[in-house]
């Protein structure tokens, strides 16, 4: 029974099946935003009122914070906690070695799979492993966290967006797994191979394959591998980001080109075990090393422009320096019951057995460049843990949004044309199919460098074979891939055209005194202008700031007399032409009517920006935003641009006094 088990797991380990972690934390986080400017040398913030930092032009910003981030528990963790429980039902295995392997009839087996054996030879011997696995939970057990710190400056130098930024992380609670059924005791070493320990006598080696039984490295062959989850590494990484990009705001051209460069430095590093893998000596230990995904150097860029007539292109490209890795053995020598050890890498020029010496120079010779470097690196000495990094790899996607007219849907429907993997697309157009030399492929670097062939128990040494797909992550030798694709997506754009939103808004009845009626010509002028922008507005409403003189203000009240009139004029009929009407669903004359004064209203608007800055000076012009992203926008581009910056254009004129004239 399930106490039973229990209480022999725990007298025999001192551990447990039924805990799971259960805990309230808490992540505090705190941050800030800071947004510099800077003033002319005679500008006096004192002077400039409550508003007038506004109009300082703008340098950058810095924002940055710290703070706890924390994982979620994972269901997978208790998943297999509560399969692998060592109770009878549960999940169990057998694993035989050698003279242990029952022969296999596979005919048999397919016509009776009564006679499928259930048990090694000869019963269970040192070769024979039939104990069951045990997962449990460290009742200490925490879910990932970590410290992250960041640290982000963005400004634009002229017509360019620069940005950098800097994250720190100092990594707590790292996940892990110790075998607590492991015994530890070294039986021998391998002197050979840099002294490893080894954890089996050898007699629990097979001879003539080198596969090891661990049974003999265990605490109690009651239970085979009793695997506690932990969360008690540490790790810390850290991270440079620099991008630069064209200001939208002031970047114009043509063919709406957008760009955007970006490089990150970045290093982290974490502790690991034996246990997680790679093994050398104790597994138990604890040891520094590079993270399995401690991409050095990443480059991304992306470019996206329009081509008249042709549509518009997306173009996404990133690139990366190698992951590292481990060079490791396919098989389990030092007995600790946990395959992927840590290769010894023999140097040929001092290795007895002549075999393996051929093929390390053979690998050395023609194998990949980046298993040339990780061998010439390491010869001689025991492979560092992820002290091997992969070739870089690419990735480039693209797409386009070709135009796309139809006289039944009304521009409703637009196609967008992916391109993914356009690298590996242009690999199998110049090698062929089956000479692809991987590009736009996450590289897949085989860790495997060499597979034991059989063990000597006078010499007490293993035999090897070399591996010759080792660090080869040509596509051709892996069983990855990741073809080149195209794909089209139509979308259907249902909803209602703004415009035609808007004029609906402005013909639909509204609630009066006597209920619902259609609106006045006058309730309708009001809707439109008050969707209008009148820079005369802006300046004379921060007069104070800007120390306009009595001269600029009333050159500047009678631009803004002539402007705001031109405008009336142009909504004015529109008004009445839609007050008279009958129909609650505009039809096309209304439509058109509408888009004929919008239309004439956008070259009036346009008008303003080069007679607004004739009455400024230059350091008036340079502190109002409104007018400076308005001058810095070409006449060419303004055709098809539109700009809304409140300050509507009001009904009637203006009645008062002249705004006084500030003495600076």
């Amino acid at each position: 029974s399930a106490p039973e088990r229990n209480d022999a797991l725990e007298t025999a380990l001192g551990v447990r099946t039924d805990v799971a972690p259960s805990r309230l934390h808490l992540s505090p986080r705190a941050g800030f935003s800071y947004t510099y400017s800077h003033a002319p040398n005679n500008y006096s913030s004192e002077a400039a009122g409550p508003t007038g930092s506004f109009y300082r032009s703008t340098v950058g910003v810095i924002r940055g914070g710290i703070g706890e981030f924390r994982d979620l528990l994972q269901p997978g963790i208790l998943a297999n906690a509560a399969a692998l429980t060592g109770f009878p039902g549960g999940t169990s295995q057998i694993s035989c070695i050698g003279a242990a392997v029952p022969f296999p009839d596979w005919t048999q087996f397919a016509t009776d799979p009564a006679t499928i054996p259930t048990s090694c030879v000869n019963g269970s011997g040192i070769l024979a492993d039939a104990s069951p696995p045990v997962s449990i939970i460290s009742p200490s057990y925490d879910v990932p966290r970590s410290w992250r710190a960041s640290l982000d400056w963005s400004s634009n130098i002229n017509n360019w967006l620069l940005k950098a930024g800097v994250l720190g992380s100092y990594d707590l609670s790292q996940p892990s797994t110790v075998d607590v059924n492991f015994d530890g005791t070294p039986q021998f070493t391998l002197a050979g191979e840099g002294n490893r320990p080894v954890f089996v006598s050898t007699a629990g080696i097979d001879p003539g394959s080198g596969n090891v039984s661990p049974t003999q490295s265990r605490l109690t062959p009651e239970f085979g591998r009793v695997m506690m989850r932990t969360s008690d590494l540490r790790g810390y990484g850290g991270q440079l980001t620099t991008t630069i990009s064209p200001d939208i705001t002031k970047f114009r051209n043509s063919h709406n080109l957008f760009t955007s460069l970006s490089y990150t430095l970045q290093d982290s590093r974490r502790q690991y075990r034996g246990f997680d893998g790679a093994a050398f000596g104790d597994p138990r230990a604890r040891e520094w090393a590079p993270s399995n995904y401690d991409a050095r150097h990443v480059i991304v860029w992306s470019l996206a422009f329009s081509v008249r007539h042709a549509g518009y292109f997306t173009m996404f490209t990133r690139a990366q320096s190698g992951l590292p890795f481990t060079p490791i053995v396919a098989g389990d020598p030092n007995g600790d019951g946990l395959n992927g050890d840590r290769a010894f890498i023999p140097n040929p020029a001092l290795v007895a057995d002549p075999a393996l010496a051929s093929q390390l120079r053979s690998l050395m010779a023609s194998g990949s460049g980046t298993a040339k470097d990780c061998l010439r690196d390491n010869l001689g000495r025991v492979a560092p843990r992820n002290g091997c990094r992969g070739p870089w790899s690419a990735l480039l996607n693209m797409q386009w949004q070709p135009p796309f007219r139809s006289k039944w849907f009304h521009d409703r429907v637009t196609p967008t044309i992916y391109f993914e993997n356009v690298l590996g697309g242009v690999d199998q157009l110049l090698h062929g199919a089956n000479s692809l030399h991987g590009w736009g492929s996450q590289p897949f670097v085989d860790p495997v460098l060499l597979v034991p062939r059989g063990f000597d128990p006078a010499s007490k040494q293993f035999s090897y074979n070399v591996n010759p797909r080792f660090a080869d992550t040509r596509t051709t030798n892996t069983l990855t891939r990741n073809p080149f694709r195209i794909s089209i997506d139509f979308s259907i754009d249902l909803s209602v055209d703004y415009s035609l939103q808007k004029l609906r808004r402005a013909i639909e009845p509204v609630r009066g005194p006597n209920g619902f009626t259609r609106r006045s010509a006058e309730s309708i002028i009001d809707l439109y202008l008050g969707q209008s922008s009148d820079i005369y507005k802006v300046l004379l409403g921060n007069s104070d700031s800007l120390f306009l003189s009595r001269g600029q203000i009333t050159e500047l009240l009678q631009h803004d007399s002539v402007f705001s009139a031109q405008v009336r004029d142009v909504y004015r009929p529109l008004a009445n032409f839609l007050a008279a009407g009958n129909t609650r669903d505009p039809g096309k004359a209304e439509l058109d009517s509408v888009a004929k004064a919008d239309k004439e209203y956008q070259r009036i608007f346009w008008e303003q920006p080069e007679i607004a800055a004739a009455v400024l000076s230059p350091m008036q012009r340079d502190l109002v935003v409104e007018l400076k992203g308005m001058l810095a926008i070409s006449r060419e581009q303004r055709k098809h641009y539109q700009m809304n910056f409140q300050h509507p254009v009001t009904k009637a004129k203006p009645e008062g006094p002249v705004p006084e004239a500030r003495k600076p």
